[in-house]
Order: structure tokens, then C-alpha cells, then sequence
């Protein structure tokens, strides 16, 4: 056996591979060259360094690094609903949006207001409309922030918005519509819009 074969026999004999009869005759060469013998010397010094790397444990770090890293972020919990749910907060924004612009038309004032067409046969006394007996209101009638006493007949409907009235029900011939509050009133113009009332 020459050197250059017994070189790569050797690499063969460190990692297991080789078989017995090979094995003998290189340990004969080995005995016989000192020059392969200190060369396999250095290779089975580094095989074993290169072992003890594989046995020993690297420090967990998983702990120490998971540690140095910043905090998540808190989520929260309304813009994480409202990112999933777009359609119903756009409802719900557009649905506040009217209800304000709508809620701006509420007047608060308390001036009496009165809408009809036969206005010279009312008699009005402060917050006080009456109509009285003998009197025939043709059409509707409209009392805002004011009282309406009717003694006398109306053939439309009668609404009273933030008032009372005082009549017999046999005196109108339409529809009573009370508005005291403010979903009432705006109930009675959106009603109005579509010709209901």
C-alpha cells in the first residue's frame, strides 16, 4: 500500500466506513510510515475536537432574546371590531352623521307657530289658539309651542308640536298628531316628506 492510498483510507477509517479488511492492511502501513501515522494523528485530534462541539450544549438563549425584544403593541379591542366589521361602522357612522344633522333642525324656541290656510278664524290669546264654536277650519292645522282649544270644527288633521289641545274628537274630522319630543318631531317630518300626515 502506498501513501496516497492509505491518506484516503484514513478519512474512510475515521468515519466507519471501512471494512475489516481494509482496515488491518492500513494499520500495518501505519505501523510501517510515521509520516501517515502523525498525519492520521492530526486528523483523529480534529475528529474529536470536532465531537466535543457537537456534545456540548449551547446556552439556551430563546429566553434572553425573547426578553431583549420590545413589547407587542396592545391591541385594541373597538378598532380591532371596527376594522372587521367596515359595512356596519360605515351604517353606524352615517347613521350618527344624519341623526345630528337631522337633531339641528329641532327648533327649541318657544314662539308660537300656527300653519293653516283659514288663519282670521282663529283666535289667538298668548300661547293660547282657539278655535271657536261656529267656526269651520277647512284643512289641516298646525300648532307649534302653543295650547289649541277647539270648540268649533276642523275637517283636516290637526298636529300639535310641544303643546296640548283641548277637543272632542267628534270637532275633527282628521288625524291628531301630538309631537312632544324630539323623535316624534322628526318622525312627523320625514313623514311629512313622503306626504303621510
Amino acid at each position: 500500500m502506498n501513501c496516497k492510498e492509505a491518506v484516503s483510507w484514513i478519512h474512510e477509517y475515521l468515519d466507519g466506513h471501512l471494512d475489516q479488511e481494509y482496515q488491518e492492511k492500513l494499520e500495518a502501513h501505519l505501523g510501517k510510515c510515521s509520516s501517515c501515522r502523525q498525519h492520521f494523528r492530526k486528523l483523529e485530534m480534529t475528529e474529536a475536537r470536532i465531537r466535543m462541539l457537537y456534545q456540548t450544549d449551547a446556552p439556551d438563549m430563546t429566553d434572553r432574546i425573547m426578553g431583549s425584544l420590545p413589547a407587542p403593541p396592545k391591541k385594541r379591542k373597538v378598532m380591532g371590531w371596527l376594522k372587521r366589521h367596515p359595512a356596519l361602522t360605515a351604517s353606524v357612522l352615517f347613521l350618527l352623521v344624519m341623526f345630528s344633522s337631522v337633531a339641528t333642525l329641532w327648533d327649541t324656541n318657544e314662539e308660537l307657530t300656527i300653519s293653516t290656510s283659514e288663519f282670521d278664524k282663529l283666535i289667538i290669546e298668548g300661547n293660547r289658539v282657539i278655535v271657536p264654536e261656529g267656526q269651520t277650519i277647512n284643512g289641516n292645522l298646525v300648532v307649534e309651542n302653543g295650547e289649541i282649544v277647539i270648540q268649533g270644527m276642523v275637517t283636516g288633521d290637526l298636529v300639535v308640536i310641544d303643546g296640548e289641545y283641548m277637543a272632542s274628537t267628534a270637532n275633527i274630522a282628521g288625524r291628531i298628531t301630538i309631537v312632544n319630543r324630539m323623535f316624534d318631531w322628526l318622525w312627523y317630518k320625514i313623514a311629512g316628506l313622503f306626504g303621510t300626515v
